[in-house]
């Protein structure tokens, strides 16, 4: 009776299995209008989603990179200093106007570029068209909000310094690009001609992109940006220029006296979005470190719980990148914990996965790809990056099916040619005494 039970429950059970799912989609991409105005600033229109929302976000190549060597730090300064308003719209004003149109304003400044903008309500589009304008080409830059910017920006800098990944990341960068944080007495050193320099020189419309996404008015739309940003005439040409990175086997142990955990950080070049290899070199680094069933994660949490788990990020300035493996582990295991991550990038380089496990992987990659594409700040950061790049934009359809395109075979050459050990970083920030001595290179 028993027997006869056991079987009708799991004859019920493989019943109950879900159905497997359907082959995956390529993204369709909205259509889109895309121009350039006489000043040389492109703009692309893209009609997307259903809520009556439009994201408007300026694009410029005046990120990090763009600053010169001697001026670490003066990109979020300028943008600091460009939120305290316009000839027009005095800073209070200029934050109340944008909320009465249901929005609010976003300055970032990342690695190639600062991005102005923001999302509001669809019927006020064209009107925060003319703010945004205001903002990109008569900013006030008023002298007596330069005290605070920089004690704004010398807070934040300190807050980062107290967090061990960040000062290792931060490490990574300036030996592989030359690039370092400033130090509070060379932000203090800044003055407001060095602002007014450095937006004079790194914002203008020939370098400048301009995405509108969203639900909008096509004719309205077009004829603000026109009259808006048409007149915008300013000198200067700031071309992408690609990073070569200082490229050596290294490991370096940042001394952080009682620290409970080590962060380690491992850099190694990787494929830019153009190269033939990156959709593979993607699939290689989610099964072994980009998902929370990684390989890495399985063995270093899992197996050995040294840590809640590993992850990896990438760094992309133009035409170069950097793969970043992240874990942070309890002090007393760093040496072994290396030793597990190096045994499990030997045997990605060694042998090819499983077919089984690359198919897991190249769904969640794919799934990953159109799940961010889903929200119209997340089609614009896409769209930007490939412009930034200067890759097409049939990019955005061909993704998923090269993903699911991808073989073990691939996987393993990818694996070989760009996790090499010779040419790998490593970060420790922890205690040195506890660490003790790491094993020679």
């Amino acid at each position: 009776m028993n027997w006869i039970l056991f079987c009708l429950a799991a004859f019920a059970t493989a019943q109950m299995k879900p159905p497997l799912g359907g082959k995956m989609k390529p993204f369709d991409p909205p259509a889109s209008e895309t121009f350039t105005l006489g000043n040389g600033m492109r703009v692309a229109l893209v009609p997307y989603g259903s809520v009556p929302r439009v994201s408007i976000q300026a694009v410029l190549r005046a990120g990090t990179f763009a600053q010169p060597l001697d001026q670490q730090g003066i990109a979020d300064l300028t943008a600091e200093m460009m939120k305290q308003g316009t000839t027009r719209f005095p800073a209070e004003q200029l934050s109340t106007h944008i909320s009465r149109l249901g929005g609010a304003l976003t300055v970032q400044v990342r690695i190639e570029t600062m991005s102005v903008g923001g999302s509001v309500l669809s019927e006020h589009g064209a009107e925060f068209l003319a703010v945004l304008a205001e903002i990109l080409r008569r900013p006030l830059l008023p002298a007596e909000a330069l005290p605070a910017a920089i004690s704004k920006l010398q807070q934040r800098m300190e807050q980062e310094r107290q967090e061990p990944g960040t000062k290792a990341r931060e490490r990574i960068v300036q030996l592989f690009y030359g690039r370092g944080t400033p130090s509070n007495e060379q932000v203090s050193g800044y003055r407001l001609d060095d602002v007014r320099r450095y937006y004079a020189r790194s914002v203008h419309p020939s370098q400048a992109h301009l995405y509108v996404v969203g639900r909008f008015e096509a004719s309205a739309v077009r004829e603000a940006v026109k009259l808006h940003f048409e007149p915008w005439k300013t000198e200067g040409v700031s071309m992408p220029v690609a990073m070569t990175p200082n490229v050596e086997r290294r490991t370096e142990v940042i001394h952080r006296p009682g620290a409970s955990q080590s962060a380690i950080r491992i850099a190694v070049p990787a494929p830019d979005p153009s190269h033939p290899d990156y959709i593979a070199f993607l699939v290689a680094d989610a099964l072994l470190a980009d998902v929370s069933a990684s390989r890495l994660s399985a063995n270093l949490r899992e197996r050995h719980g040294y840590t809640y788990g590993a992850w990896s990020t990438m760094y992309v300035p133009f035409r170069s990148s950097l793969w970043i493996l992240n874990a942070d582990v309890a002090t007393g295991v760093t040496k072994a914990a290396l030793r597990e991550i190096h045994s499990e990038i030997d045997r990605l380089r060694n042998e090819p996965p499983a077919l089984e496990e690359c198919r897991g992987v190249q769904n969640y990659v794919a799934g990953r790809y159109v799940i961010r594409l889903s929200s119209a700040w997340g089609l614009v950061n896409q769209i930007a990056l490939l412009d930034m790049q200067q890759m097409p934009a049939e990019f955005l359809s061909r993704f998923v099916p090269a993903v699911l395109a991808v073989t073990p075979a691939d996987i393993h050459r990818v694996a070989r040619m760009w996790f090499d050990p010779a040419k790998m970083t490593t970060i420790i920030v922890g205690d040195k005494g506890q660490i003790g001595e790491l094993p020679p290179e």
